[in-house]
């Protein structure tokens, strides 16, 4: 899409001195008129061209909504393909699900505050972090909300088995929901985690072996009310 004339005129005088694209919201600049970004701002306290002092400027915000700024996510290398309003890209980069967020969990060993990507977490922590090398294995359960969202919800986790017979038994945990934030770290007799003995584990699995790896596979089922 062909930029207005005012933009094309402008040329990069616009653009961000930091990351060189056109400003996400909230837009800075110093005496000088030089811009920073809403997002490159939180990593510098003056302007790095001039070394003068920032504020919002009021005049670059009116023209990027005027003229609808927008911007690719700056977490597109990691998949995300939306195109944001520049207005807008600071809030969406907060709840970007390709964002990365950083892993503080030290249960089966610290990750050293590692930045981990959002849609990878899962897995991150079921690989590194939820290891039958123990007494048991963790369940517990995060939303992407606040402790006022969580605090709605409960969780159920349900695990099976049939036996030779055709009979079928199961165990079930009814553990609280947690912001994601703020999952506390496990203290033994937390409400917080469904605790799966391994002996439970391997009475209720089938193990599979492989040439590189020893894992047991059991049938589960989950709802949230």
């Amino acid at each position: 899409m062909t930029k207005p004339r005012v933009l094309r005129e402008l040329g990069d005088l616009m653009d961000c001195t930091i990351c060189l694209e056109e400003p996400a919201s909230p837009i800075h600049s110093c005496a000088n008129g030089h811009i920073i970004c809403g997002i490159c701002v939180d990593q510098v306290k003056k302007c790095g061209m001039c070394q003068t002092d920032l504020h919002v400027s009021h005049f670059a915000e009116r023209l990027s909504r005027q003229f609808e700024f927008t911007l690719p996510c700056r977490n597109q290398n990691c998949g995300c393909d939306e195109v944001v309003a520049a207005a807008e890209m600071k809030n969406h980069l907060q709840k970007c699900y390709f964002r990365y967020v950083l892993c503080t969990e030290s249960k089966s060993g610290r990750c050293d505050d590692a930045k981990v990507p959002l849609k990878e977490y899962g897995k991150h922590l079921q690989e590194r972090h939820n290891q039958i090398t123990g007494d048991a294995i963790y369940f517990w359960m995060t939303v992407l909300g606040n402790k006022e969202t969580a605090e709605k919800y409960m969780f159920e986790l349900k695990v099976f088995k049939t036996l030779k017979n055709g009979k079928k038994v199961e165990a079930s945990w009814t553990i609280p929901i947690v912001a994601f934030h703020d999952r506390p770290k496990y203290v033994e007799d937390s409400p917080f985690y469904a605790v799966v003995p391994v002996r439970m584990v391997k009475e209720f699995g089938t193990q599979i072996e492989s040439e590189n790896s020893h894992q047991i596979r059991f049938v589960t089922s989950y709802r949230i009310f």
